[in-house]
């Protein structure tokens, strides 16, 4: 009997960024690839957001396949991981995925990977773990897939990729292979892409130009997984957009208030796809966060990026949260490619709304946009490798080498700083000035405040089943 194959999932990290995740999520990446390659291999997790001493690991019992899932924020603190476990375990077969790994496959490879995953992993993953098993490692046929080909030109083969078009043929992630006492919240994506083409978001590079959803009926299922089987009472969905499918929405809401499952959840979402109605659906069924992601609020800044929201939509949707006791977190950023009085647009329109929540963000140019690929166009000017060396909301465009034409430093750090003194005169705190997330208080966050973001509510801790 032949014997099995040893894989490590890895979920990459630069440890030192720990402390700025306010939520540890179990993830999904590599929870949805686990069940496809249990069919081959014996599979191992590890996820150094909550797990320590992966080169010590790999090096007492080196797999014979470990496979990365990367971000481009940690990228630079992955290439030393790298390296390092090339050495714990350099017969291992090395394989990456993830956003940074999808829009940047031949710098990934450069590193010492073997094979590059783009986009979804699970139809690529899985032929290229049962070529790996079969011992013919005949990569040619594997969909969306990137490596090293002394007979292509460039050197390097990126085959086409291949969409799962119908999602409920995905296997439900497999949750089990996490330690759960070592998460705070429960992720759930229930759609693939996004229709809309922001300047600034690299999903459609990631996930493809179409969207895909689960039925309302496979949503429920795993919803029903995570309460009764696992023990969740607190639930976040993670889809760019998750108020697109109204249908859907509704249907699912009904099914969730049916069930009475007493649960609370929280849902990404755009002001223009969501009405009085489905906030009233979503409430009744336990949505009690809705973030949206306003960026700006000038019109000009609105038309450059291509979110073409206005300010009606945005006051519709806080006003129909807000009707239905839904907290509105709202996320904006300064740097986007407009003057100095169109940024400034941005506190008029904060004023107006008045959201629970406010979060300033500085723009940084994300590997996958046109801002990064063509950064001279916009009057963007960096360097990559720096960039990604400090990739970091925390930092200043000027502490990593980042510069705008149309902005200077110091009207950044002006912007910001007039933000905070506004808002907090109209009622807002800071997240230091909390002692605990209460759900009531007004609270503006940015850069200054990172360390001190405030922390989920008692009545809504995870508490998971030990049985």
């Amino acid at each position: 009997m032949k014997k099995r194959l040893k894989l490590l999932l890895v979920k990459c990290l630069d440890t030192g960024r720990r402390d700025i995740y306010a939520f540890r999520q179990i993830p999904l990446a590599l929870a949805y690839l686990v069940p496809v390659a249990r069919e081959f291999c014996d599979v191992d997790v590890h996820d150094m957001l909550v797990d320590d001493h992966l080169i010590e690991r790999v090096a007492a019992n080196p797999p014979d396949i470990i496979g990365f899932s990367i971000f481009s924020a940690d990228y630079l603190a992955v290439q030393a991981i790298i390296l390092q476990i090339k050495r714990a375990a350099p017969e291992s077969l090395l394989i990456a995925g993830g956003a940074h790994a999808t829009v940047e496959p031949v710098e990934v490879l450069r590193l010492g990977i073997d094979v590059v995953v783009r986009g979804e992993g699970e139809l690529p993953f899985r032929e290229l773990l049962r070529q790996i098993a079969s011992g013919t490692k005949d990569f040619t046929d594997i969909p969306g897939i990137s490596y090293f080909d002394e007979l292509t030109p460039s050197g390097v083969m990126h085959n086409p990729v291949q969409q799962i078009q119908n999602l409920d043929d995905v296997s439900l992630p497999e949750i089990e292979a996490f330690e759960f006492t070592k998460y705070t919240q429960y992720p759930l994506l229930t759609s693939r892409g996004c229709p809309f083409s922001c300047k600034f978001c690299a999903s459609k590079t990631i996930w493809g130009k179409c969207i895909r959803f689960h039925s309302a009926d496979r949503v429920f299922k795993e919803i029903d997984r995570a309460v009764n089987q696992f023990g969740y009472k607190r639930l976040v969905f993670v889809d760019d957009t998750f108020t697109l499918n109204h249908k859907r929405l509704k249907q699912l809401c009904a099914m969730i208030s049916d069930a009475d499952l007493g649960i609370r959840w929280s849902v990404n979402s755009r002001v223009d796809s969501i009405t009085d109605e489905t906030a009233f659906f979503m409430a009744r069924a336990g949505c009690d966060v809705v973030s949206f992601g306003i960026e700006t609020g000038s019109p000009e800044i609105q038309q450059a990026i291509n979110k073409h929201t206005t300010l009606r939509q945005m006051q519709r949707a806080v006003e129909a949260c807000r009707n239905h006791g839904i907290r509105v977190k709202t996320g904006w950023m300064i740097g986007l490619p407009g003057s100095y009085e169109e940024q400034m647009k941005s506190l008029d329109v904060m004023l107006a709304l008045q959201p629970d929540e406010i979060t300033i963000h500085h723009f940084i140019p994300m590997p996958g946009t046109p801002y990064w690929n063509h950064p001279e166009q916009y009057g963007i000017s960096f360097d990559k490798d720096r960039l990604l060396a400090s990739f970091s909301l925390d930092a200043l465009p000027r502490q990593i080498g980042l510069k705008f034409q149309y902005l200077s430093h110091e009207d950044i750090e002006w912007i910001i700083d007039t933000f905070i003194i506004r808002l907090q005169e109209a009622g807002y705190k800071r997240p230091g000035e909390l002692s605990t997330y209460d759900k009531t208080s007004k609270v503006v966050n940015t850069y200054k405040d990172r360390g001190r973001l405030p922390v989920l509510p008692e009545d809504v801790q995870i508490n998971p089943r030990e049985d």
